[in-house]
């Protein structure tokens, strides 16, 4: 396996030095990445059929647990570097008309490993109850080549052992179990997809980014409650917000403290739109001319063609 990966970035390497790097066009390059897209669109069920399968990571290393790693290497770097340090996305619910769309949008796939996975979610009181009947007739856990399936297995037994503690440590700290909390299946590192209720804002649960199958709903009376446990928070990658009145809609965004939020939708996403963090959720921005700007090294030549000196 290392083998292969050795030899894949090499060859990689020496593509880009030899052929469609700076020795190339912008306009060839474009092609050539053009193409490339052509055929990930075409081969798209093997590939993904091969990434059920296989859960490696190519030429780069992704840090997505505990901010102070990517701090320390922004600083060791010495150059611009991009890290989402903190995977966090808030829900907030406050319409009974759109309290479906807002349980669909809840969910979290590929075992809630996203940047943008929805750890808390924050229901109204007056459609809390029905909102966990919904949510949890939607969690399903099983093989990710069913179309049905939400959640597949952890990679290894070190992922599944450390959320099976993550669980058991947040109920230590007085949150409650709705649902999951348990492994799924005696094969593979199944677990079931864990809700948990009836916490307080400084359970783990509620402050830190957690990047699987777990996620809190928490039920609230007034707007500016909910706001003020939501911006304490300190992470602030996304949001979400579930309303009817948009006059509202637009107060409660312009108070959140995340960086993308989405009213009435979720992960709704155009290439041109910059995308990145508050908070400890990062620095910089991915997505459009801000993500161009990061990846361009400023050069200042300064050359007299005049007079001597």
């Amino acid at each position: 396996m290392a083998t292969d990966v050795d030899l894949t970035i090499d060859v990689a390497q020496k593509a880009f030095k030899t052929s469609w790097g700076p020795k190339a066009s912008s306009a060839e390059r474009g092609r050539i990445m053009s193409r490339f897209a052509d055929l990930l669109k075409k081969h798209q069920d093997e590939l993904c059929a091969l990434e059920a399968l296989n859960v490696a990571s190519e030429n780069k290393m992704a840090h997505t647990r505990h901010e102070p790693y990517g701090v320390v290497v922004s600083r060791m770097m010495l150059r611009v570097t991009n890290c989402v340090l903190g995977c966090h996305r808030n829900i907030v619910c406050l319409s009974y008309i759109h309290f479906l769309l807002c349980a669909e949008c809840s969910h979290n796939p590929n075992m809630g490993q996203s940047c943008i996975t929805a750890s808390c979610i924050f229901v109204q009181e007056s459609i809390y109850s029905i909102f966990l009947k919904k949510f949890t007739i939607l969690a399903q856990t099983g093989s990710s080549f069913n179309p049905s399936t939400q959640h597949g297995p952890q990679i290894l037994q070190l992922q599944f052992d450390h959320f099976m503690g993550f669980i058991k440590s947040n109920k230590e700290e007085g949150a409650k179990v709705h649902f999951g909390g348990e492994r799924h299946r005696q094969e593979g590192f199944f677990i079931k997809l864990t809700m948990f209720t009836d916490m307080t804002p400084s359970v783990s649960i509620m402050q830190n980014e957690i990047f699987g199958p777990v996620c809190s709903i928490i039920k609230f009376k007034t707007e500016e409650k909910v706001l003020e446990i939501v911006n304490d928070i300190t992470y602030g990658l996304g949001a979400n917000v579930f309303m009817e009145n948009t006059s509202r809609a637009i107060r409660v965004t312009h108070t959140l403290e995340a960086d993308t939020i989405w009213v009435n939708c979720a992960q709704a996403t155009e290439m041109n739109v910059p995308f990145g963090g508050y908070k400890q959720s990062g620095m910089e921005r991915e997505l459009g001319q801000y993500a161009l700007d990061i990846y361009t090294q400023v050069k200042i030549i300064q050359m007299n063609i005049g007079q001597k000196l």
